[in-house]
């Protein structure tokens, strides 16, 4: 009788659950508050991207926790300057699983400022040696197509000054701080955001600026936009724009952020309701006293207010 319950009424020996590995990426040790997040979401976004299931910080839900450690060298005298990473995977329960170390060279401003090319680096090949380890290796062939993630920065055109680069970098810098991944090529963006910059010409001593930041997906359609309007003396942004660029890219990016978070949830809601249309006869006819799901209205390309 070998389906027969144990006395406790079960029969767990019968039973296996094959559950799909679950990364828990916590902050990267021994860097700075904002480095560390930006490196544990790299991680996780290529993870993603190679049919892991990650999220940051370790929230007990996890099948496997991922931990880093940066390591620096330099002698006595000389500033430290990262050069590698130690990382622990490590099942839920302790085991572990694998360490690995990821090598990179940095110069100290890609490291203090969170150089894009570099977390993107990092974040890749750790990616690469822990899918390999959870999943395995594909065959090339058999890979589909990679899945567009992240937004592609265009380079800011007509500011002044020297407001095309200042306002590029700092907008870059502004959405890594907002976990939003930054991409190389247009090709593989999810989404795209360029900025219109106006400046009207003096009257009275003063300037009127508006600078628009669109965000846009397929076919260059423009999904929505934050708009930064102010009065300024004349002639401000005639010359560098330092500090002031990274407070622009700081105010804007937030926006940002929510635009794509919309997007992405109205895409995530059109899915849903496309899975359940076949389903509508079914549940009105068959399970009346059941409501149907709640789903959140499409909200298009509104404007965060």
């Amino acid at each position: 009788m070998p389906f027969t319950k144990d006395s406790d009424g079960s029969r767990s020996d019968l039973i296996y659950q094959s559950l799909p590995p679950v990364v828990a990426v916590n902050a990267v040790n021994g860097t700075s508050i904002p480095m560390a997040k930006l490196l544990a979401q790299a991680v996780t976004d290529e993870l993603s991207r190679r049919e892991v299931i990650a999220y940051t910080g370790d929230k007990g839900s996890s099948t496997h926790v991922l931990d880093g450690w940066v390591e620096e060298t330099g002698g006595p005298n000389q500033k430290s300057v990262p050069s590698h990473i130690l990382w622990a995977l490590t099942k839920r329960d302790g085991e572990l699983v694998s360490t690995f170390t990821i090598e990179f060279k940095a110069s100290s401003l890609d490291w203090d400022y969170g150089s894009p090319r570099i977390i993107h680096e990092i974040g890749e090949g750790t990616a690469i040696e822990v899918a390999d380890q959870l999943v395995g290796t594909r065959d090339p062939a058999e890979q589909s197509v990679a899945q567009k993630s992240g937004i592609w920065l265009q380079p800011v055109v007509d500011a002044p000054g020297d407001g095309n680069f200042s306002l590029t970098r700092a907008m870059g810098y502004a959405l890594g701080d907002k976990g939003i991944k930054i991409v190389k090529t247009q090709a593989d963006a999810e989404f795209q955001l360029k900025a219109q910059v106006r400046i009207d010409s003096p009257d009275s001593d003063q300037q009127q600026v508006q600078i628009d930041w669109i965000v846009t997906g397929d076919a260059d359609k423009e999904i929505g936009r934050a708009s930064q309007k102010n009065t300024v003396p004349a002639g401000t942004f005639n010359g560098r724009w330092g500090q002031t660029a990274v407070m622009i890219a700081t105010a804007a990016a937030g926006s940002v952020r929510d635009i794509v978070d919309q997007e992405r949830n109205r895409q995530l809601n059109k899915g849903i309701k496309g899975l359940l249309q076949p389903f509508k006869r079914l549940e009105i006819e068959e399970s009346p006293t059941l409501p149907p799901p709640t789903l959140t209205p499409d909200s298009g390309g509104q404007e965060p207010g």
